[in-house]
């Protein structure tokens, strides 16, 4: 049976898809797979327009959608799910399998964040880019000498897979981290959209403002500074902008032994959240709206709150618990290889088809 080829098609050079882009690659390593790679070139899609979504077709058998994008909307797009067996989703809200019936089986992803891998496809995916000028800026991103001599942000060198990996760690001092972003509600597309970016943006600035009250020197954190965050919440941009480039960031994420993830756009769940667990994190979250695979649950990987208030007595919490801190770390630490780490997010979902095909 092994190794299964797969035949993949992307639509976009989305960021949020070189998790999968990775993850392929590292089973292709541990020749467990062979893979076909090209650009979809359906007109709706061809200049790409963000679309977060990769097509595979196993062993020219089995179709499966990959979804990594924000929305917990399930495509109803006959491009992308004409002929689809299985569909992957990364938001999914609980309850959706049971609740509805799609032409196709439907199951979570998983957790998403940036991580690249140099070697996965990159002179074939530059073909593919466009213009010379997206070839140029495509090929700056994914060389790790060129994207670390130009400084590229959530790039093969600021933001490769061994960079994103931790052990847990024993730290002297609990120390508390939440870096963010608040988000323009003007650029939303509906009143319904921009009412969820106020009451995001309220939500994480009355968390930084209350754990930077309760804690002090023990907090940092804030919004990263731009003429937005600058102008509507002045008291809880970061002191230095320049913490947040990728290089730094990781650099500082990993003598913090507390992180804090709230809600993402459209109730997805953020990047922040699967670098913490990669970097085997004692985690504060906001509740959670989407599932993931395996056994990923509050109290066991993370502390969940609903309000500032409830976020900082769970901060205490794991501030004044220092065996509750690293159990958590070592949670994390444990889910991230079994079923975060790229080649094992993938590998999952084919695994998955296989066995609910009969075919394992």
């Amino acid at each position: 049976m092994y190794p299964l080829h797969c035949k993949i098609s992307y639509f976009a050079d989305s960021i949020h898809l070189e998790q999968l882009f990775t993850g392929f690659e590292g089973l292709r390593k541990q020749k467990l797979l062979t893979l076909e790679y090209h650009r979809h070139q359906h007109e709706q899609y061809s200049k790409g327009n963000g679309l977060a979504v990769m097509q595979v077709q196993v062993n020219d058998k089995f179709n499966i959608i990959y979804d990594t994008q924000d929305s917990q909307q399930i495509s109803t797009d006959t491009v992308l799910t004409g002929s689809v067996d299985f569909y992957f989703k990364r938001s999914l809200p609980p309850n959706t399998v049971s609740n509805c019936t799609p032409p196709f089986k439907l199951y979570p992803l998983g957790f998403n964040y940036p991580v690249f891998s140099n070697k996965a496809f990159s002179l074939q995916r530059m073909w593919y880019a466009g213009s010379a000028e997206k070839r140029a800026a495509f090929w700056l991103k994914n060389s790790k000498i060129l994207s670390n001599f130009f400084s590229i942000n959530n790039s093969a060198f600021n933001a490769q897979q061994q960079k994103l990996e931790e052990i847990p760690r024993w730290y002297e001092q609990a120390n508390i981290l939440l870096m963010t972003r608040a988000w323009p509600e003007q650029r939303a597309r509906t009143e319904e959209k921009k009412e969820q970016r106020f009451e995001m943006n309220q939500m994480r600035a009355a968390c930084i403002r209350m754990l930077k009250k309760e804690f002090g020197n023990n907090f940092y954190g804030g919004f990263s500074t731009d003429e937005y965050s600058q102008t509507h919440f002045p008291d809880c941009v970061l002191p230095d902008n320049r913490i947040t480039r990728k290089k730094n960031y990781l650099q500082l994420v990993k003598t913090f032994p507390i992180c804090v993830a709230t809600t993402g756009l459209e109730n997805s769940t953020g990047w922040r959240m699967g670098e913490y667990i990669a970097l085997s994190k004692a985690i504060l979250s906001e509740k959670l709206h989407n599932e993931v695979p395996g056994d990923f649950a509050a109290g066991k990987n993370y502390l969940e709150f609903y309000t500032a208030d409830h976020c900082v007595e769970q901060a205490h919490r794991l501030f004044q618990d220092a065996p509750l801190r690293y159990e958590m770390m070592h949670q994390n630490f444990r889910y991230y290889h079994a079923y975060l780490r790229p080649d094992m997010l993938v590998w999952n979902a084919l695994r998955t088809v296989l066995l609910d095909s009969g075919k394992l």
